[in-house]
């Protein structure tokens, strides 16, 4: 069966999308994609980029500045609270406030990749490279001068980064979270 683009998405952590919903994953699903519809929220399609293969989604790219995402939390908050039984938008509500300790903040000249993911079927092939190629030309056109991007330091798309001129800046580990199976992540920048 061919991949979405929640399956993109969600495959970027699996372990974290798992915990937001509560394992509710209807409910994933629907606001997954009441936000990626939405032209306002921070996982919209506006800010992404897709490579289709016939028809279905093999390669994700999303991301944006500090401004950027501070001007659509709001949008993205709202969506999911009209969506979501209570229940649920409370948990993914409190949820929130933990990624401050996981995901240091995104500097003002950097392009921050919220999300690069390819399908499995598709991966050695280079397009997680031509995802990431754009973004180091998208970012550098628009005068930014860093790439960031947060993984799970048991990523092996770790070394991937690596070899695409990425480093490791910084590593946060939260131990609530690790209760909850989600392991330490990586800063990884890139310098342009």
């Amino acid at each position: 069966m061919p991949l979405t683009i929640n399956d993109l998405a969600i495959s970027t952590a699996p372990e974290i999308w798992f915990w937001m919903f509560d394992g509710d994953l209807e409910a994933r699903e629907q606001c997954l994609t009441a936000w990626w519809e939405s032209d306002d929220s921070m996982f919209s399609h506006r800010l992404g980029r897709v490579i289709e293969d016939a028809g279905s989604p093999v390669g994700l790219e999303l991301g944006y500045t500090n401004a950027e995402k501070h001007d659509r939390v709001a949008a993205t908050v709202s969506i999911a609270s009209s969506i979501l039984k209570p229940s649920i938008r409370d948990h993914l509500l409190s949820c929130f406030g933990w990624f401050d300790y996981l995901c240091p903040p995104i500097p003002d000249d950097a392009y921050y990749v919220q999300w690069l993911a390819t399908s499995p079927d598709v991966q050695g092939r280079g397009l997680g490279r031509q995802l990431l190629t754009e973004v180091f030309e998208r970012s550098r056109s628009r005068g930014l001068k860093q790439v960031h991007l947060d993984v799970n330091s048991t990523n092996p798309a770790v070394g991937f980064y690596k070899h695409v001129g990425m480093e490791i800046v910084s590593e946060s580990r939260v131990p609530f979270l690790e209760r909850h199976n989600i392991p330490s992540h990586y800063r990884m920048a890139k310098h342009q």
